[in-house]
């Protein structure tokens, strides 16, 4: 197949939605709850496009049969597929609990044409696959999404704790971003949240809650990412997801960062009502971000 290509609408902002968390194959009901919420939320938003940030599935919940990943993996799709919305995904933590490896989970919608997911493996230590979307307007880019795989556990050789974006891919990330026309806009996905969300919680004005008892959630070493990513003033945002109950950002020097709370009915909390979602307009002068 040819390259697919996101498209600024000629008279609107692109509108962007990010799904995090929904935990599917924890069983038929949290699963159906699930179609529901994406539908609701779609329905609402009429977005042009929407992420999945991570833990589409409960892969801990697998029966080792094999197939079993992508059989779930339809299922969290089959909402946008049938609202013939376009998407494209991360992995977070919990995907990669089943019978697949991350490469072979990126590769099962390569031939979907609604999907932009995209495999390209950055090492051969732990094959993550980082990728990036241009966004295009009367066929020149205009802007740019960055999906990042921050892995399950341990970060910077430190094996307890939390993964994130470990120095190669930030090495990689910095060489993209200097390729990159400045002046257009950057946002940032990934799953697990970095040590900066946590020192933005605890020192500078933030929007939203933390009512996660464990925290941020992040990892236990702080990586060179986010510092590295500041140096670029037109990344304008970092999304995450991760916990489940928290649903937070604010302005980290200039970089939004985004915490977005749990989408889904499978895994724990939050409270039936709160279920969530981020929104965010690309435009081709300016950004913005709603929740």
């Amino acid at each position: 197949m040819g390259e697919k290509r996101l498209t600024f609408p000629s008279n609107r902002p692109l509108k962007l939605i990010q799904i995090t968390d929904l935990h599917y194959g924890e069983g038929e009901e949290s699963d159906s709850l699930n179609d529901n919420i994406q539908t609701k939320f779609i329905n609402l938003e009429k977005p042009d496009f929407v992420i999945f940030s991570g833990d589409l599935i409960s892969g801990d919940f697998s029966d080792g049969s094999n197939g079993w990943y992508e059989k779930e993996l339809n299922k969290v799709l089959r909402t946008v597929r049938l609202m013939n919305t376009s998407y494209a995904f991360i992995l977070g933590n919990h995907d990669i609990e089943a019978d697949l490896t991350e490469k072979e989970i990126m590769r099962l919608t390569e031939n979907d044409p609604l999907s932009h997911t995209r495999t390209g493996i950055l090492s051969t230590y732990d094959e993550r696959h980082d990728y990036i979307l241009p966004i295009y307007n009367n066929g020149a880019v205009e802007a740019y999404i960055v999906m990042l795989f921050t892995g399950r556990f341990g970060c910077g050789g430190f094996v307890h704790g939390w993964g994130c974006v470990e120095s190669y891919q930030v090495a990689w990330l910095k060489a993209q971003l200097e390729s990159f026309d400045r002046n257009k806009a950057v946002y940032i996905f990934i799953h697990i949240p970095t040590r900066e969300y946590m020192y933005m919680f605890n020192n500078y004005p933030v929007f939203g809650t933390l009512l996660e008892p464990g925290g941020v959630g992040c990892s236990m070493v702080r990586s060179e990412f986010v510092a590295t990513v500041s140096e670029f003033k037109n990344v304008l945002s970092i999304s995450c997801g991760h916990d489940h109950e928290n649903d937070f950002g604010g302005l980290y020097g200039e970089t939004y960062l985004l915490y977005g709370r749990k989408t889904g009915y499978g895994g724990y909390g939050p409270g039936r009502g709160k279920f969530s979602y981020k929104s965010t307009k690309a435009n081709k002068e300016e950004s913005g971000f709603l929740t």
